[in-house]
């Protein structure tokens, strides 16, 4: 990460560049950024351990965020079938539009963190809440089912038994966007490319904006006013 994230002009090392992927606009690849990057990482992670659109439900945890939002519309676009936890009542039909397949709130399910074993629900899941949901998910996964964990929205403490791991082969699996190796990121961006298709894009943009709404915007973010992405035109 460097500072100065909103300005018209940089200098950064061009070790840490990457080009654009053929078929994705500079556009595009804003709106993505690192929670579309971090998105695509865990569907990758969930392919490379067997979790296809074949196995069964995914869960995306913090579905009405950044990153969580993203993990639904790119989940729906390789053809799973999601399941979309979220605590914000009025995101339901947002994250309908988005392919979310049924809505599960935040709250019914870290209830479940109390069980150490629970019934095997989904083929796999992408956690950003961490905490509590990640504890009740873990016990929740089917057989050989894959959770990634790229977040801590719930709390960073996880308390849990090796139960999901030894008697179900249940993997828990990381992401972490600042040290994944660059043939990765290519292969991230280039599948980002491909999937980000027009309606996506139109679901996951809510208003394109200049540099001097910043702040006015900033604010919005922070009382949770604003759901999707916003796009800064640093030339307005």
């Amino acid at each position: 990460s460097h500072w100065g994230g909103y300005a018209e002009v940089q200098r950064v090392d061009a070790a840490k560049l990457l080009p654009l992927p053929e078929g994705m606009s500079l556009e595009k690849a804003m709106l993505a950024g690192t929670a579309g990057l971090t998105a695509m990482l865990s569907v990758m992670e969930l392919e490379a351990h067997g979790v296809g659109p074949g196995k069964g439900e995914v869960l995306v945890t913090g579905a009405s965020g950044g990153v969580g939002s993203f993990a639904v519309g790119l989940l729906h676009e390789a053809g799973y079938r999601v399941a979309a936890s979220t605590g914000s009542p009025d995101a339901h039909d947002w994250l309908g539009r988005f392919g979310a397949d049924r809505i599960i709130e935040r709250e019914a399910l870290a209830a479940g963190a109390a069980r150490p074993l629970d019934s095997g629900e989904w083929a796999g899941a992408v956690d950003v809440v961490g905490g509590k949901t990640l504890e009740a998910l873990l016990s929740r996964l089917k057989r050989h089912g894959t959770a990634v964990a790229c977040g801590l929205a719930g709390g960073h403490a996880l308390h849990t038994t090796v139960f999901p791991f030894i008697l179900r082969g249940v993997r828990l699996i990381g992401v972490d966007t600042n040290t994944c190796p660059v043939p990765v990121r290519r292969q991230a961006w280039a599948q980002l490319a491909r999937w980000m298709t027009d309606d996506l894009v139109e679901h996951l943009l809510a208003d394109t904006i200049g540099l001097g709404d910043l702040p006015s915007y900033s604010q919005r973010l922070l009382a949770g006013e604003i759901r999707g992405r916003l796009l800064v035109d640093v030339r307005k």
